[in-house]
């Protein structure tokens, strides 16, 4: 009896919803622009790289409740060339995350994620084609106003091999981002 009184008592207080102030919630929903470095670590194209620039999208998960911070799927669209041994490298990319950030002091939230997607990746000299990718992520993020926040990121990406060349485009991506909360 003591060991469920223990678990429901533990329960109650992981699954307990806190009431947030406006400086612990990073919105409903945001919406936001990143501009990246990005770097090839892949075989074949690991001395490839340059910017990346994306849109995203995320909000609230109402599937899932947090005991604290917030859940967030985030769906993000973006565009990057990588240029290295003479030649270049374009990929596009579209991504669905979930992010789980919560506040570590005033306006200022943590977070990590993970998540899967597709590339279209076309390497000069070799025609397009689309591989599989699951990438991780950590951030941190500024709440600048109540409509405003500024961000930095780190990614990590995991590809399949594109169209049985060797070529391996994981990549990982360090960058910024500006977005708007609703």
């Amino acid at each position: 009896m003591k060991k469920i009184l223990v678990f429901l008592a533990f329960s109650g207080i992981a699954l307990a919803q806190p009431m947030y102030t406006d400086s612990q919630n990073l919105g409903d929903f945001t919406s936001y622009m990143k501009f990246d470095y990005m770097h090839f670590t892949g075989s074949h194209i690991s001395s490839f790289d340059g910017p990346y620039v994306g849109v995203g999208i995320d909000w609230n998960c109402r599937l899932f409740k947090v005991a604290y911070g917030q859940l967030k799927p985030s769906l993000q669209l973006g565009t990057g060339r990588a240029y290295g041994d003479g030649s270049h490298l374009d990929y596009s990319n579209l991504e669905l995350n979930m992010r789980y950030l919560y506040p570590i002091g005033q306006n200022l939230f943590a977070g990590f994620g993970a998540g899967i997607g597709a590339a279209d990746v076309k390497l000069q000299g070799i025609s397009s084609g689309m591989v599989g990718t699951m990438q991780g992520s950590g951030e941190l993020d500024l709440k600048l106003s109540p409509n405003i926040y500024v961000g930095a990121q780190a990614k990590y990406q995991l590809a399949t091999e594109y169209k049985s060349t060797g070529i391996n485009p994981d990549n990982y991506r360090l960058g910024i981002k500006l977005g708007m909360m609703f």
